[in-house]
């Protein structure tokens, strides 16, 4: 069986060379490193996200890839009226009409799963409405003043 090379690592107190090889991951990998073992975990949190020099690395190398990075946009959904604001769950995307409407779309499939009227007469027109999004419920305001609670299972 091969040495393992962090055990010696780690032994020989090599903490300058473990956290910057450490500092070279992107976040997802390095959180995952947290997942190895004890001691990785440990040395992760001493040395990375407790350590204001490491932490600055960190957050330069960041600032880098989200400004030059590469990405795509894939669209999500479409609403069916203006958008005005947007909140979500683990489960849904909420987006907040200027026709005062709430539609939640699925997470997982993009599909609209249910709409609330926020107006308090269905013939008025545009009303904005804006909401918060809580475990349970959604707080509803529209800008003609009408205030409301929903819970998200009913």
């Amino acid at each position: 069986s091969h040495p393992d090379i962090f055990k010696h690592l780690f032994a020989f107190d090599l903490d300058k060379f473990l956290q910057s090889m450490f500092l070279y991951l992107d976040p997802t990998s390095l959180k995952n490193c947290q997942c190895v073992s004890k001691e990785w975990n440990s040395f992760i949190e001493r040395r990375l996200w407790n350590s204001k020099v490491a932490r600055k690395k960190l957050k330069t190398r960041l600032n880098f890839l989200w400004k030059n990075g590469s990405f795509t946009i894939e669209q999500f959904a479409e609403s069916k009226g203006k958008v005005c604001c947007v909140a979500c769950d683990d489960k849904h995307v909420y987006c907040g009409t200027v026709s005062g409407f709430i539609e939640a779309y699925e997470v997982v499939s993009g599909n609209l799963k249910f709409e609330l009227c926020c107006k308090t007469d269905a013939s008025v027109g545009a009303t904005e409405v804006h909401f918060d999004v809580g475990e349970d419920d959604i707080a509803t305001a529209t800008d003609s003043g009408n205030i409301s609670i929903w819970d998200k299972e009913s």
